[in-house]
């Protein structure tokens, strides 16, 4: 069985890490990552009612570029290192946290991703954070799977750049494959 659930908790098989490993979307490599670059990206079809950082490199960029996003979902730690003074929004309004630990898709991650969602949903104006203790990473997959499809997401692929992917099509179906197969069916 790929999965085991323990204090609420998903935890992600070998399996499914290694799934992992390719992006879920388009990479940009490191050293192309533009302001432009992310703009014409993001804006490929149509502008997403909701951009989400996850990550705090990733979140980092963004803010170093001034583009405004919905949701950002942090853990301090870039590269297994603590981070502790990161330039994040100065405008986030909303703090929300949740524990997660490495490896693992928590019950009380998911809980909070609800809730930044329906905040977003009342109000697309009011930027929020997700800080997590533990590790973030994995909280793509959610995001990707049960968020809106005008959903855009940007997240950090380690040593090699900026994923920047878009919640519908073969993307949403296979953050919805995963996610079945570890038992999580809705946020």
């Amino acid at each position: 069985m790929p999965v085991s659930i323990r204090t609420n908790q998903f935890f992600v098989s070998e399996k499914i890490k290694l799934q992992l490993k390719a992006p879920l979307g388009e990479l940009i490599p490191d050293r192309e990552v533009t302001k432009a670059a992310i703009l014409a990206r993001i804006t490929k079809s149509k502008y997403p009612t909701i951009l989400v950082s996850i990550g705090d490199r990733s979140t980092e960029r963004l803010n170093e570029f001034s583009v405004p996003h919905s949701l950002e979902i942090i853990d301090r730690i870039e590269e297994r290192k603590s981070r502790t003074e990161i330039p994040f929004s100065a405008s986030v309004e909303k703090i929300l946290y949740a524990k997660n630990e490495a490896g693992t898709i928590s019950s009380q991650a998911l809980t909070s991703l609800a809730s930044a969602l329906a905040q977003i949903e009342e109000d697309p104006a009011i930027p929020i954070r997700l800080q997590i203790e533990g590790e973030e990473d994995l909280l793509t997959l959610p995001v990707l799977a049960f968020f809106p499809p005008e959903t855009v997401i940007l997240y950090g692929q380690p040593s090699q750049g900026l994923v920047i992917v878009h919640a519908r099509g073969e993307p949403r179906k296979r953050a919805w494959d995963i996610l079945a197969e570890l038992g999580i069916h809705t946020l």
